[in-house]
């Protein structure tokens, strides 16, 4: 007896494959179906790269950030496995968008599905929950600043919003209590809770199958699982991850510099929070939980109705105007905040000021030289300034507080042009002749 057989009478598996293979499909074989098979293989590919990643992570606001570093710089693939977790939670709300799309377009909703739509949007809200608890998880700077607005519009809620803030946060700020609880919630709670989902989903599908086979005569004139089916499945899935993988590889994720409480940084959130991030601006004060509040949770209501509003008996869009009049304005709006703060970005130069916080300083860089040529005449030999304009790097005080080196570094490679001073004594920029590596070198090396 091989070892095949030997495991096939113990669990009878082989029963169990050709039972599934051979399932017949009521509806026929479908590309929704695919997607679904593709949203799960997502999952599944989080679940791998998170456990990875977890392997070399260590939660707490001390070594956070330097086992983040070790795992891109130091293991085997360990920056790869980070892109592919990244890039895959972007597609799984790409994939979740898709399937949503399709099942309003054919009201894929009705007869009996309404449940198995609003558990789309209960998982579309899991993944957001994925996403905001695992972005302050690296505790660089954007991470920590990033989650500083969001912990604060969970305290813009009415009535709990401040308690609810307190305890995701475990106090009054961001600290260690707050990244072990959002590494417990990201690792534990949250996927907890994705596993129930998936198996009640399974379980209103399969109650949905049995009903329908029940005025199926023939069942074996019926297409079945495989090949049909597989076909697309697998198809999609490769596709899917063809994607993954080229968005891994051509989009790597940075680190950013360790989370520092004293030090102001220009943060932004994910592509899919962009628009959340320019409406906020738009609602200050008072009015913020139009912004925070009122707004997406409008969205997120008349999502969920989708099911009970839509009275259409055919499908395609043709059918639902007014509904598809709703989901076209709050696709344009969404798309149009995202595209605004993208637009402000490149105008006010964000892109280029984030590339200066990357900065290292280069240890091979002559500041000694370059001092002495270029800087010598206005600050001196000490850096105590010649002249009543110029700043005393001699003075600990200037160095204290929550002086940031990236204001510094832009200050040497763009220079000063205060206009209140004589000409020969403003500063001016030397970006074409040191970089932002070698600025900071002089900075660590020679101002300090």
């Amino acid at each position: 007896m091989g070892g095949g057989d030997w495991l096939n009478d113990r669990l009878g598996y082989r029963d169990w494959i050709r039972k599934s293979c051979g399932r017949p499909l009521p509806d026929g074989a479908s590309w929704i179906r695919s997607l679904v098979f593709a949203l799960i293989l997502l999952f599944v590919f989080e679940g791998l790269t998170g456990f990875l990643l977890s392997l070399s992570y260590s939660p707490s606001t001390e070594t956070a950030h330097a086992s983040v570093e070790y795992t891109m710089n130091e293991t085997l693939i360990g920056g790869f496995v980070r892109n592919l977790h990244f890039h895959a939670a972007s597609l799984i709300l790409v994939v979740i968008t898709l399937i949503g799309l399709c099942c309003f377009y054919q009201g894929a909703y009705k007869g009996g599905n309404e449940a198995s739509w609003i558990l789309g949007v209960i998982l579309l809200n899991l993944v957001f929950a994925y996403t905001i608890s695992g972005f302050l998880l690296p505790w660089d700077q954007n991470a920590f600043w990033g989650t500083k607005v969001r912990t604060s519009i969970m305290g813009s809620t009415p009535l709990v919003g401040p308690m609810v803030q307190k305890v995701v946060q475990g106090g009054t700020d961001l600290g260690n209590l707050t990244l072990t609880r959002f590494y417990a919630g990201h690792f534990f709670l949250i996927p907890l809770v994705t596993v129930g989902v998936y198996f009640v989903y399974r379980g209103i599908k399969k109650h949905i199958w049995k009903r329908k086979m029940v005025g199926v005569e023939s069942p074996e004139t019926l297409p079945t699982y495989w090949p049909h089916q597989a076909a697309r499945d697998v198809t999609m899935g490769c596709l899917v991850l063809a994607v993954l993988f080229g968005m891994s590889f051509a989009v790597p994720i940075e680190l950013g510099p360790k989370a520092d409480p004293l030090l102001n940084y220009p943060a932004r959130p994910e592509w899919f929070f962009r628009w959340l991030y320019q409406l906020l601006k738009y609602f200050q004060g008072s009015a913020q939980i139009i912004g925070t509040i009122v707004i997406p949770g409008l969205m997120g209501v008349i999502l969920i109705l989708i099911p009970f509003l839509d009275r259409s008996e055919k499908p395609g869009f043709g059918q639902k105007k007014l509904l598809l009049t709703f989901l076209l304005a709050i696709a344009l709006f969404c798309t149009g905040l995202t595209s605004i703060a993208y637009y402000h970005d490149l105008e006010t130069g964000h892109y280029e000021e984030v590339e200066l916080w990357q900065a290292k300083a280069d240890p091979e860089f002559d500041v000694d030289t370059f001092y002495k040529s270029e800087c010598f005449e206005c600050h001196g030999s000490t850096g105590s300034g010649l002249l009543e304009a110029t700043p005393d790097f001699g003075d600990p005080d200037f160095w204290s507080g929550s002086r940031a080196d990236v204001y510094l570094i832009k200050a040497i490679l763009e220079g000063i042009p205060n206009e209140t001073l004589p000409e020969d004594e403003r500063m001016p920029g030397y970006q074409d002749k040191i970089n932002a590596d070698q600025a900071l070198a002089l900075i660590e090396f020679k101002l300090k």
